[in-house]
């Protein structure tokens, strides 16, 4: 909870109420870019949102892990899967969003905290390849328009393993 009040007060502060997404993106020039911010954070947030539902079916997150940490290694998860070369989050936007949480955390989230890496790492194991072989099915049958990795191969915001993984 206080992690929570601590990203809404932020967010609010930067004029992002309601969207700690967007804190991903400060870095994303305004005018041009906007139409792409938006399906950016789109896409981050469909995947992470979709990430933290399915960790209902991991019994021992669901019964150990606080609902932030799940948040965040959602958010961790689906930042691997987009490209880092500035089409998607660039390397300096996800480092500054990195050392915010773990500001604004107290230090209780960090990318290298062993909570996190295991909680991230099972997810990945148990629930990356289906999303994958999900988008190479949508894509191969031309409905890409609603998952969000095959919206994401379709702007060219894939991480290039992920891309050559889906095929």
């Amino acid at each position: 909870m206080r992690l929570r009040v601590a990203l809404e007060r932020m967010a609010f502060e930067e004029g992002r109420r309601g969207n700690v997404l967007a804190l991903l993106v400060v870095g994303i020039d305004k005018p041009a870019a906007e139409r792409h911010r938006a399906l950016v954070l789109h896409v981050l947030h469909e995947l992470s949102r979709y990430l933290a539902e399915l960790s209902i079916c991991l019994p021992d997150v669901a019964a150990q892990c606080p609902p932030g940490t799940v948040a965040y290694a959602s958010v961790l998860l689906s930042l691997t899967l987009l490209t880092e070369d500035g089409r998607a989050v660039p390397t300096s936007v996800r480092e500054e969003y990195l050392e915010r949480i773990e500001v604004l955390s107290g230090g209780e989230l960090t990318g290298d905290s062993p909570a996190v890496t295991a909680l991230t790492e099972q997810m990945h194991r148990t629930f990356v390849p289906d999303m994958l072989a999900d988008a190479a099915l949508c894509a191969g049958e031309g409905r890409a328009e609603g998952h969000p990795l095959a919206i994401a191969r379709e702007h060219g915001l894939l991480a290039p393993d992920v891309e050559r993984r889906i095929g």
